[in-house]
This record gives structure tokens, sequence and C-alpha cells, in this order.
């Protein structure tokens, strides 16, 4: 849990707009309205945003969806 804290705390320095919500209802997201909640869902909002979150996952070795 807390190499999880240290991505977020780091995504929200590198990019402070960034939105982060914890347990949000995958629902809200599909076509169908179905799925559970996911752990983190992150919305990024430029390019550069997606690169640091795919990087930082990838070097804290969290699993990650686009």
């Amino acid at each position: 849990m807390d190499q999880i804290n240290e991505c977020i705390a780091a995504l929200r320095q590198a990019a402070p707009e960034i939105d982060i919500s914890q347990n949000e209802p995958m629902s809200r997201h599909t076509t169908f309205r179905i799925g559970g909640p996911a752990d983190y869902f992150v919305t990024p909002h430029t390019k550069e945003e997606i690169r640091q979150v795919i990087r930082l996952c990838k070097e804290e070795e969290i699993p990650f969806a686009v």
C-alpha cells in the first residue's frame, strides 16, 4: 500500500491537475454499465499525463489498464 501511496504522491506532484479516485465504480465508465470498483481510477487530461501515469506504474510494477 505504501508503494501505491508513493506513486499517487509522485503523480500529483508531476501533474497536479490529474484526477485520482479510489474505489471508482467501473459501471460509470463502460458501455453496458457493468463492472465493480477500481482500486484507483486515474483520469489524465493530456498526452504527457498519460505518459507519466504509465511510466510510474511500470517503474513501480503496479498493474494498470488503459
